[in-house]
């Protein structure tokens, strides 16, 4: 009887554990189902998107292809222009090869205006010529550059006109600074030749042995001192010259404090500008984020100290108002009011002088100008009667010849017409008209 209760106990516990079990399965079935419904979702977004891109990519490709097409008729249009333009290059040289004289002066002021026109010049959109080189660069671009040849496949006409206007205003940038130090390299070189004529002691040249030192490289290329050193470099030099100021002892005078005086790549100045968005020429100072707090309290008290070398420039001298008006109350001879008349009327003066002799030295040309006038009239004159005095012994022997011919013809009646060459008797020429029989 025991046994049987015992039995009946297990068995209710069997089944309790049965159905919670069944439970639990049941609870699991329906989150995995929850799951599912969730990730099919997620995989028709994924499909839609898919096929969006998908179209997307047909569209970009059939894009592509148009516009290899369009850079294929592009680059023979610019082969097309190029050998035109050669033609044209060789035409002109020839030109010019035949013409071997011509004004020095009219050929270098050709040169400087279109130099100028040059390092001036804006490369437009609607210019022709950034047509040419786009052309260029896709039918020639992959030869230069593998490398390039995928990106010029892909890349749009629009982006590449926007780099190559970018890369020419790069390009005329540097050419007009190129210009600019030639020009001061070229002063400062006739400079540094008339110093050195006038201080050769010699007429012939440079004195026996000597020998001209070569131009340094900034020389060489017109670079100024001011221009090599940053205004960071300056600062920093002003820096370690204060530091010395302080004494030996001072926490500041340390050698593990030296690392902080040298010069580094980046500047505590920024460019003011105004409202206009132009530059001011003055700078704006902030200690950089990456400075450290000991750093930056060391650099403030190092440049609160007096700089014991100022800069002439910034030098300040007494003004006028803070000096007392000297005069004859102060043991002058004359007071500062009869020194300005007296200036003045000396300026005056020089004035008068200058425009006497401009006037004069204007009346001397005139004077030659009608001189030389005249002499051309007097010479063309004496030319004038040459060719009349040769015109009236033309004239006759003509009448000679004439006298002749009538004489032999004095049978025939002929009719005698008189003809006056200009009006004037002395030039008067017969001529006889023979008629016809």
């Amino acid at each position: 009887m025991q046994l049987k209760q015992c039995n009946t106990a297990a068995l209710c516990h069997l089944l309790e554990g049965y159905h919670g079990t069944a439970a639990i399965v049941e609870m699991g079935c329906i989150t995995v189902d929850n799951t599912i419904k969730v990730l099919q979702k997620d995989l028709r977004r994924h499909q839609t998107g898919i096929a969006e891109l998908e179209t997307e990519n047909e569209e970009l490709k059939n894009d592509v292809e148009k516009s290899r097409s369009h850079i294929k008729t592009l680059a023979n249009q610019l082969s097309r222009h190029l050998e035109d333009c050669e033609k044209d290059s060789d035409s002109e040289n020839h030109d010019a090869d035949e013409d071997d004289v011509v004004d020095e002066q009219d050929s270098v002021e050709e040169d400087e205006l279109e130099v100028k026109h040059l390092y001036t010049s804006v490369l437009a959109t609607s210019d022709p010529s950034l047509l040419d080189i786009t052309q260029y660069i896709h039918a020639k671009g992959g030869d230069r550059l593998p490398e390039a040849q995928p990106t010029l496949k892909d890349i749009t006409d629009q982006h590449l006109e926007e780099k190559v206007i970018e890369k020419f205003g790069h390009l005329m940038k540097n050419i007009r600074a190129a210009q600019r130090k030639r020009t001061k390299a070229s002063d400062s070189t006739s400079l540094d030749t008339i110093k050195a004529s006038i201080c050769d002691p010699s007429d012939d040249g440079d004195a026996p042995g000597a020998v001209q030192a070569p131009l340094s490289t900034n020389q060489q290329c017109g670079i100024t001192p001011a221009q090599c050193q940053s205004r960071q470099k300056v600062k920093w030099e002003v820096r370690i010259c204060k530091r010395t100021q302080l004494p030996e002892d001072h926490e500041w005078r340390k050698a593990k404090y030296d690392s902080a005086f040298r010069l580094t790549m980046i500047s505590d100045d920024e460019d003011e500008y105004n409202e206009a968005g132009e530059k001011t020429h003055c700078y704006i100072s902030h200690h950089p984020a990456w400075r450290s707090d000991l750093l930056q309290v060391l650099l403030d008290e190092i440049d609160q100290i007096t700089d014991p070398k100022p800069v002439m420039k910034l030098t300040i001298y007494n003004e006028p108002q803070h000096i007392a008006i000297s005069g004859t109350t102060w043991g002058d001879t004359e007071d500062p009011e009869v020194l300005e008349d007296k200036k003045r009327k000396h300026k005056e003066y020089i004035e008068d002088i200058k425009c006497k002799k401009t006037k004069q030295n204007e009346a001397a040309s005139s004077e030659k100008s009608k001189q030389k006038s005249k002499k051309n009239r007097k010479s063309k004159k004496k030319k004038t009667e040459a060719s009349w005095s040769r015109e009236d012994n033309h004239n006759e022997d003509q009448d000679e010849q004439q006298e002749n011919n009538n004489e032999d013809d004095e049978d025939d009646d002929q009719p005698v017409q008189k003809w006056l060459c200009g009006g004037d008797p002395d030039r008067t020429v017969w001529l006889v008209a023979m008629r016809s029989k």
